[in-house]
């Protein structure tokens, strides 16, 4: 997760005493002398004998009403009225502390306005989080911190994140069919193996996966084969995928794991990571934005793991310069490299 701290004028708000004038009452002498005669400032209405007026102790500017006075005085930029007192915040006036927090980001952690605090740069935007929810946990699924819930596995889950987070194995089931057939039918991607799902919390799928990177493993595919004589007598195909995963992100995880499905069944040989991974990255992406959720491609594209980062940039760049046929060449040659480097392993 990409943040950076929010400095702007926040953290220079400070009181001000409207105009910092003391308001001094006066009234005219009936001198009659025309060099003392009296004009507002502000209306330029003359003064006459006997009648009240206001001066500005600093200034010594003249007023003959209140409302010329109030004239003076800045507007509240939040809610336009008079400020006598209050805050100055980036050369604006603002009344009272209610009308300065106007002004606040909301934090996405506690959902209330704050001063200060940091830029989240996620999959939906700049996401703000205030300095005392920075350093709460961080949900599974988006990286933000703040409050939310800890699930039993130990994740912890931000309260947006929970509103769509499919818990019921049932649902995740039929959300995992819904994508094989949409694979099937929009991206010509599609096997004719009986998968089996299997829902683990992220503490199995750890135990299982061959190797670490960045982040929370959601889903695994696993291939197993029996044999008798060089002959194959069973397969076995699973797809295994975390519980309580919100509802755009686990099609996406579903997506990966079949698109890892179909290079076993067509190029079984390929053992280069970043090819196997970034073709699964891929695939996903293509789902998302078939769905309407190009969005959170945001996160592959600027992902610096040097297997899943890399390696769907790389087939993303060929698949938007060669189209299918650059992709058909590339799995093919590292196909053959597998198949040979296999072969030299079994003399």
């Amino acid at each position: 997760m990409i943040y950076t701290e929010l400095m702007r004028s926040i953290s220079i708000i400070m009181p001000v005493l409207a105009i910092l004038l003391l308001v001094l009452f006066f009234s005219v002498s009936s001198s009659g002398d025309p060099q003392t005669k009296l004009v507002c400032s502000v209306c330029g209405q003359e003064i006459g004998d006997g009648e009240r007026y206001l001066v500005a102790s600093q200034t010594g500017d003249i007023f003959c009403s209140q409302k010329c006075l109030d004239s003076t005085f800045p507007r509240c930029g939040a809610c336009g009225a008079i400020v006598r007192q209050g805050f100055q915040k980036e050369g604006a006036f603002y009344c009272s502390q209610q009308c300065l927090e106007t002004t606040f980001l909301i934090c996405v952690g506690c959902g209330r306005p704050q001063s200060d605090g940091f830029l989240h740069d996620t999959e939906k935007g700049e996401r703000f989080v205030c300095v005392q929810c920075q350093n709460k946990p961080k949900c599974f699924a988006c990286g933000l911190p703040g409050d939310g819930q800890t699930m039993s596995d130990g994740r912890a889950i931000c309260t947006e994140c929970r509103k769509s987070a499919i818990v019921a194995p049932r649902h995740i089931v039929h959300m995992a069919l819904e994508v094989r057939q949409f694979l099937k039918e929009k991206l010509d991607i599609y096997t004719d193996h009986q998968i089996a799902y299997a829902i683990v919390d992220v503490q199995e799928l750890k135990g299982m996966t061959g190797h670490s990177r960045q982040g929370t493993e959601l889903g695994l595919f696993s291939y197993r084969v029996t044999m008798d004589g060089g002959r194959t007598v069973y397969e076995e195909y699973t797809i295994y995928l975390a519980y309580g995963i919100p509802e755009d992100r686990l099609r996406e995880v579903i997506a990966h794991e079949l698109a890892h499905d179909w290079m076993r069944a067509v190029y079984p040989h390929i053992r280069d990571l970043r090819i196997i991974e970034g073709w699964a990255e891929y695939v996903a992406s293509r789902v998302n934005e078939e769905y309407g959720k190009a969005y959170l491609n945001k996160r592959m594209e600027n992902n610096p793991d040097p297997i899943y980062g890399d390696g769907y940039r790389l087939i993303k760049r060929i698949a938007e310069n060669q189209g299918v046929k650059g992709l058909e060449a590339l799995f093919s040659r590292k196909n053959a490299e597998g198949a040979e480097s296999d072969g030299r392993g079994t003399q």
